[in-house]
């Protein structure tokens, strides 16, 4: 049983109790239906004392309960990201538009996430430049809402145990100066960075997601649709059969836009999005990882032996040698739920209100962590710092 955790998304994880397990939970959770959108506290040691505070306080990871199958033996769900809005685009819509003229991040963040929401406003850092956005939002999950107003400040947000949003300029809010190399030499505990070696590394680039030009299309009918466009700068690297430079047209379809301004704004951000995907994955099985790179940090990656995994640019001294390592940023993870971790339910359902201790009913796995890259909707225009993109994943 793992976790999986992604930038700006829900994630996953999944949970499975011995056969032993008291039948009144399983009873609870399957026919009462108790525990389901309950939140789950993975602490990476068992806590001697067990409160509210005490959970968010120590938790590596808190995710809501969405599903409980196998006969109540096996329980899973997502993460926080998930009370803005699921896989499917179900969420607490705005179906009165949220529209501001000229505004700032943190008043975006503000509008979007008013108090009646599942997710409360944290710590907002705005970009630099003085940057106002204009927009207008309806029909729309604030998880996408979000991502749209963090692609036009170049900002990224992520949740934390309080279940506060956090929102700023990547470097405000992850590690952007690596304490971890990843690297194919043994690891120890160098006095510049801690070394993970690899179980396996793999390597991987598609172009299925590549397109040279994105259309997006306003509200409108027939001719008097409004269209907003974007078409790559530089010339196509691709051809086709017969040597024709490669053209590939995005076509999306926002009738909630309202100007060709808007539409213009996110073809830009789409074709960002839509380039060439890189992709690296890396298990080890170094156990506290997750404890020292969260997702969204920066880790060095160091393999000679690869193409591209290298930058003569960049000296890092490591086991008294010098190295030059890529730097990487981490953009999902998944890591198992092992012995010695502690386990927790917090119910606030009436009637059940309380924490439930999981931990002695737990089937523990062995070790093995991942780190993964840019999920779908986030991407950074160097690609060198790209080198987990969107579905690339680290795992430990």
């Amino acid at each position: 049983m793992s976790v999986t955790q992604r930038l700006m998304a829900p994630g996953s994880w999944d949970v499975k109790l011995r056969p032993n397990a008291p039948g009144f939970i399983r009873v609870s959770a399957l026919h009462n239906h108790r525990y389901l959108f309950g939140h789950v506290f993975i602490t990476p040691s068992r806590l001697v004392s067990v409160d509210e505070q005490a959970l968010k306080d120590n938790a590596r990871y808190v995710g809501v309960v969405r599903h409980v199958s196998e006969n109540g033996h096996v329980w899973s769900g997502a993460g926080l990201a998930v009370w803005l809005g699921d896989e499917d685009g179900k969420g607490p819509i705005y179906e009165a538009s949220v529209s501001i003229e000229a505004g700032t991040l943190d008043d975006w963040i503000t509008a979007l996430l008013p108090a009646t929401m599942p997710i409360h406003k944290g710590t907002v850092t705005e970009p630099a430049g003085a940057l106002t956005f204009t927009w207008s939002f309806i029909y729309m999950t604030p998880r996408d809402a979000l991502n749209t107003v963090s692609a036009y400040f170049g900002t990224e947000w992520y949740i934390d145990n309080e279940g506060l949003l956090h929102a700023g300029p990547a470097g405000d809010l992850f590690n952007e100066d690596p304490t971890v190399i990843v690297s194919s030499e043994p690891p120890t505990n160098d006095p510049v960075v801690r070394g993970v070696q690899p179980i396996t590394e793999d390597h991987s680039t598609d172009i299925e997601d590549y397109a040279s030009k994105v259309l997006v299309m306003t509200s409108g009918f027939g001719l008097d649709i409004a269209v907003g466009s974007d078409v790559r700068a530089d010339t196509s690297p691709y051809v086709d059969l017969f040597g024709n430079d490669v053209q590939i047209t995005k076509l999306v379809d926002l009738p909630e836009l309202t100007s060709v301004e808007q539409a213009d704004q996110y073809a830009s951000e789409e074709l960002i999005k839509a380039d060439l995907a890189d992709r690296i994955t890396i298990d080890t099985s170094a156990f506290s990882v997750p404890d020292e790179v969260a997702v969204g940090d920066t880790v060095y990656v160091y393999d000679p032996s690869v193409a591209g995994v290298w930058d003569l640019a960049n000296e890092v001294p490591y086991r008294g040698q010098h190295t030059w390592p890529i730097k990487m940023r981490v953009y999902a993870q998944s890591w198992p739920i092992e012995a010695g971790m502690g386990v927790y339910l917090l119910s606030k359902t009436s009637g059940f209100e309380g924490i439930l201790d999981l931990t002695d009913w737990v089937e523990f796995e062995e070790s093995a962590t991942g780190l993964v890259g840019p999920e779908g909707g986030i991407s950074l225009p160097d690609r060198r710092d790209l080198l987990v993109p969107p579905e690339t994943t680290f795992k430990v």
